[in-house]
């Protein structure tokens, strides 16, 4: 991996806001001989140091980034500006709903912020509901905010996998009669 390749990620984590990155593990597991590592050879020099306890060059970069952040005239950078609102909901894979959501959102050129729904909804024109799963994806009075936004002129993009929605005939326009879960391909 370049130099570049290992500071991309630290860039774009500060200019997200984002105040820390988390690394999958501190040293490389090639030499353990219990489990899960005697069986298991995924991910096994991930590590920020190698089996000989010398650091690699994203360690020298995670030094390098601080020190850079620490020169900076300012600790943070002004607020994002985002564009919609990402509602992940209970019942989907959280974590690729966002990343898949996060990815098309900037390749369509706008900038989107996340939020659980049962939190308090933030304030947006915009509302993305993807991969909407399951039979208690989200609770009554959260959905009624979101579609008194959308009353409010706010657009509501929504995408269904297998799920039950109480009062889905006023926001979409059509009922649903039969909900069964697809078998196979």
């Amino acid at each position: 991996m370049t130099a570049e390749k290992e500071r991309q990620p630290l860039r774009t984590t500060f200019s997200l806001g984002t105040c820390g990155m988390l690394w999958w593990c501190g040293f490389d597991q090639l030499s353990l001989d219990f489990s899960p590592y005697n069986y298991s050879a995924v991910e096994q020099e991930l590590g920020l140091f190698r089996q000989d306890r010398t650091p690699k060059p994203v360690l020298i970069e995670f030094r390098n980034f601080t020190n850079f952040l620490g020169k900076l005239p300012f600790k943070t950078l002004p607020p994002r500006k985002t564009e919609a609102v990402c509602i992940l909901t209970e019942g989907q894979d959280n974590w690729a709903v966002a990343y898949n959501t996060f990815i098309l959102a900037k390749q369509a050129g706008f900038d989107i912020q996340f939020q659980k729904a049962e939190q308090e909804l933030k304030e947006s024109k915009v509302y993305l509901m993807p991969s909407v799963k399951g039979l208690d994806a989200i609770f009554k009075d959260s959905w009624y905010k979101i579609l008194d936004r959308v009353r409010e002129g706010a657009t509501l993009y929504l995408s269904l996998d297998f799920v039950y929605m109480p009062t889905l005939t006023t926001p979409l326009g059509f009922e649903i009669r039969s909900n069964i879960q697809r078998r196979g391909h």
